[in-house]
C-alpha cells in the first residue's frame, strides 16, 4: 500500500534541526574527481570519484540480493543527448528529487527497496554513486527487516519554474545554477554539474552555497 509523501512533513521542522541544521548550507559542496567518503549527512569538500562506466538504462538492475525488488526508470527517453537544452537538465534534477523520495507504507517502511545500496544503484540513472549514496544516506535507516525513510525536510534543490542559467562547459559537462530563497534555507545559490555517461546525462557533483 502506497503511502502520500505529504504527511512526511508532519515534524519536520523536529527532525530538520537534528538532521540538516546541524551542518549549516554555506559552501557546502560536491567536488568531481577522488577523494575520501563523504560523512554521513554532511557535505563534504572533498573530492567526488564519479564513476566511469556508463550506465545501463532500460535494463533491469541486477542486485547481490536476489529478494531486492527491481525499479527501473528511463530518463533520457525524451532528451537530445548530443543537444539538451536547460528544460532538459531541469527535468532531470526534478526526476532525481522525486524518485529519492520513494513510496513507503505508514510505517515508513519503503516498497520497493530493501536495502540502500539498491536504491543507490537505482539512483545512478540520474547522478554519479556518490551523490545518490550521499542523499540515500541522510534519507533513510536501513534495518533488519527492510529500508526504512526517516520523516525530514529535504535538501535545497532546484526549484521547477524559478529563473535559472545553464552554462555550457565543454561537451560532456554542463552547470545549471539557480539563486533561491525559502523559509527554511533562506537565500541559498545551488548549482547542479552535469556529465555525460554514455547516452545518458547524469548530475556527477553538486554545489549548494
Amino acid at each position: 500500500m502506497k503511502k502520500s509523501i505529504a504527511p512526511l512533513i508532519i515534524g519536520m521542522f523536529i527532525a530538520f534541526a537534528l538532521f540538516w541544521v546541524g551542518h549549516p548550507a554555506s559552501s557546502t559542496s560536491f567536488q568531481i574527481g577522488g577523494g575520501s567518503e563523504l560523512p554521513k549527512k554532511t557535505f563534504s569538500k572533498s573530492q567526488i570519484e564519479v564513476q566511469n562506466e556508463p550506465l545501463a538504462m532500460n535494463a533491469n538492475l541486477e542486485y547481490a540480493n536476489e529478494e531486492e525488488k527491481v525499479k527501473t526508470t528511463s530518463t533520457g527517453s525524451n532528451i537530445n543527448v548530443e543537444a539538451p537544452n536547460k528544460s532538459d537538465f531541469v527535468q532531470i534534477a526534478e526526476t532525481f528529487m522525486q524518485e529519492v523520495v520513494q513510496p513507503t507504507d505508514v510505517n515508513y517502511k519503503v516498497s520497493d527497496f530493501d536495502t540502500k545500496q539498491g536504491l543507490v544503484r537505482y539512483l545512478n540513472q540520474y547522478v554519479s554513486e556518490k551523490v545518490a549514496k550521499y542523499y540515500v544516506d541522510g534519507l533513510y535507516q536501513e534495518e533488519q527487516d527492510g529500508l526504512y525513510i526517516i520523516p525530514t525536510e529535504l535538501p535545497p534543490w532546484i526549484e521547477k519554474g524559478n529563473p535559472s542559467t545553464l552554462k555550457k562547459v565543454d561537451e560532456n559537462h554542463y552547470q545549471l545554477e539557480q539563486n533561491n530563497s525559502s523559509d527554511l534555507y533562506g537565500d541559498y545559490f545551488i548549482q547542479l554539474n552535469f556529465k555525460k555517461n554514455g547516452d545518458n546525462w547524469i548530475i556527477e557533483s553538486v554545489n549548494v552555497q
